[in-house]
């Protein structure tokens, strides 16, 4: 049965009696003394050492015992971080040691929630090196002061937390310093656990060991008791005490220390979260959870009762609203049961629009005729973001709950796109055509699109207005061909080629996060990434952003049997990350980008009758 609050009457940093406070007089004493103390400089940084491959970007932190880089790999481009031993280590007894002690129970640990050992060795300087991965994003303690997590978010990151040191218990590594300034949050959601400097590997004999018993580990309220008392005799469960002080930080916003308040009370779970959590945070190792996989096991199993238990309310308050509407309705359903006659109503054929009086779907699209093609409209702008929208939430509506991504509101959104950065091109998840990586509006195009996108849109376009009579049986949308896009661009064979007009990267771009390998036009405009659909003037054919703001899908004439490799659709006509001026630099007006998904995407509709 679990306690109402978990009782204790002792410090828990020195054990010594403190009634309900969280610390005694003396333990507070002495922070508050820290904190008034002046602090003394952190080292300067030496400089950055030769290191084969690589070359320095900038220096992100020093600290009392190292320096981190951000470096770059030659070979690949990759983005390193570089740790150092600064200047106040080098004259420490033991941290050469300790320093190779952590590269070598990192290169011993492969996991996806651990910071990747890269590279590792001696530097040209004399002093040795680490290279891990780079983690574009947080820190948790960081995150936890920005925000309050709501619990899903919480969850999912502790529970990645606890599968990294799983698999490092399963290697006989025990952390010993888990705490959220360890805990490194990618901007795509990724969870790394960082910082093995005060790890022990448990093969390692306690005489053999290289943290003394007298070395301080990291924040005394993540550690467990045994930890405080003797840091060479912490063993896996000092993790579990860690783990669990982590679980009730990311929940509530603060540590327990004292007298706490329970999990429940504070979070509104369960009370049995607050039996799972007293057995985290025993002061006696024996009497502790034994493992962090039966930690979060209980934890998962807590949150999917938690789950159900929110599922079964939403469930029960739409019963009660169906009921109030049928009780509502009942009073009057005669009317609704008398014959009467239906009225279709009937929409204007698309085939009378001119450019003058372009025609309007029930999106509000609008179409004017193809110049010499007869049975073809072609949408005057791309397809926007609050077109795009219709269509995804009728999509996502009907789309089996079991086939829905976890944690994301947008399908598209588990597989992310390729977005524009300083280090180029990268693809990125989370990113949706509602939020590419920079600011929109629904009248801005919808990118991110692969031709399927397109080829889907048309096709459900196609059957909601022929269900609604807008569209007769031999209308249709689709995506236009290659020689119906020159058509409408006014590349036609034997005329010049028309002046170039669209939303590009010109020298705008330098005031956003631009690569600076990557060349801008010479043309400026407000727009440093996309432009609404109609912000700019459109050509001679009254169609906008031909060229430039979003590159467009077009299909292309079915491959030969010699080529049959040959791809069937390509996006054409440049985009914002196009440095054009020309036709000519867009690659004769016909295929500005390779074949990928990515923030400068789109496409656009046509309307065509077969006359069948």
């Amino acid at each position: 049965m679990s306690p109402p609050v978990i009782e204790t009457t002792t410090c828990p940093r020195c054990g010594a009696s403190c009634g309900a406070a969280e610390l005694c007089l003396r333990c507070a004493g002495e922070d508050l003394a820290d904190e008034l103390r002046p602090r003394a400089p952190a080292p300067a940084a030496l400089p950055f050492p030769d290191i084969p491959g690589c070359s320095v970007l900038r220096l992100l932190d020093t600290g009392g015992m190292g320096e981190l880089w951000l470096a770059q790999r030659h070979e690949d481009e990759t983005l390193l971080v570089v740790k150092l031993p600064n200047a106040t280590a080098l004259t420490q007894p033991g941290a050469a040691e300790r320093f190779e002690s952590e590269a070598e129970i990192l290169a011993s640990l492969t996991h996806p929630n651990i910071l990747a050992l890269l590279d590792a060795g001696t530097a040209g300087d004399g002093r040795l090196y680490m290279a891990t991965e780079f983690v574009d994003g947080s820190d948790l303690r960081r995150l936890l002061r920005a925000e309050r997590l709501a619990p899903a978010r919480a969850l999912d990151i502790f529970a990645k937390v606890c599968a990294a040191v799983e698999h490092a218990h399963s290697r006989g590594v025990v952390h010993r310093d888990l705490k959220p300034g360890n805990i490194l949050v990618a901007a795509d959601g990724a969870v790394k656990v960082a910082d093995f400097g005060l790890a022990k590997d448990i093969a390692v004999s306690t005489a053999d060991a290289r943290t003394s018993a007298g070395d301080g580990l990291g924040t005394p309220y993540y550690l467990a008791p045994e930890a405080l008392r003797d840091a060479v005799s912490a063993d896996a469960r000092a993790d579990v005490y860690s783990l669990g002080v982590l679980l009730y930080e990311m929940l509530t916003g603060s540590v327990p220390m004292g007298s706490f308040t329970p999990l429940s009370a504070r979070c509104g779970l369960r009370r049995e979260w607050d039996a799972v959590l007293d057995s985290a945070l025993k002061d006696d190792p024996a009497a502790r959870m034994e493992s962090v996989r039966e930690l979060r096991a209980a934890v998962e199993r807590l949150w999917l009762k938690e789950q159900r238990r929110s599922h079964w309310r939403t469930r029960r308050r739409m019963g009660i609203a169906a009921a109030l509407l049928l009780a509502a309705g009942a009073g009057g359903a005669w009317l609704a049961l008398r014959p009467r006659a239906v009225e279709r109503p009937v929409f204007p054929s698309p085939m009378i629009a001119t450019r003058e009086a372009p025609w309007r779907n029930s999106l509000d699209m609008a179409f004017i005729p193809l110049p010499d093609s007869p049975n073809v409209l072609m949408a005057v702008y791309e397809t926007s973001i609050a077109d795009y929208t219709q269509f995804k939430s009728v999509e996502e509506g009907t789309r089996p709950e079991w086939r829905q991504p976890a944690g994301t509101q947008d399908g598209d959104a588990a597989k992310g796109m390729q977005t524009l950065s300083a280090r180029g091109w990268r693809r990125t998840e989370g990113v949706t055509f509602r939020a590419p990586g920079f600011p929109v509006t629904p009248a801005h195009p919808a990118v991110g699109m692969f031709s399927f996108h397109g080829e889907m849109f048309c096709a459900w376009l196609t059957i909601k207005e022929r269900l609604e009579g807008r569209l007769t049986a031999d209308q249709s949308y689709r995506l236009p061909t290659l020689a119906e896009w020159r058509h409408a661009a006014g590349l036609t064979d034997g005329s010049p080629a028309p002046q170039v007009t669209g939303n590009f990267a010109g020298p705008e771009a330098r005031d956003a996060d631009w690569p600076r390998p990557r060349p801008t036009g010479p043309v400026a405009d407000d727009f440093p990434r996309t432009a609404p659909v109609d912000a700019l003037p459109p050509n001679a054919n009254g169609f906008y952003h031909l060229a430039g703001n979003a590159a467009e899908w077009v299909t292309l004439p079915p491959a030969t049997s010699e080529d049959e490799a040959a791809p069937e659709t390509v996006p054409a006509g440049g985009s914002w990350s196009t440095p054009a001026a020309s036709w000519a630099d867009l690659n004769g007006g016909d295929i500005a980008h390779p074949r990928r998904r990515s923030s400068d995407t789109g496409f656009r509709c046509v309307l065509v009758t077969t006359g069948k």
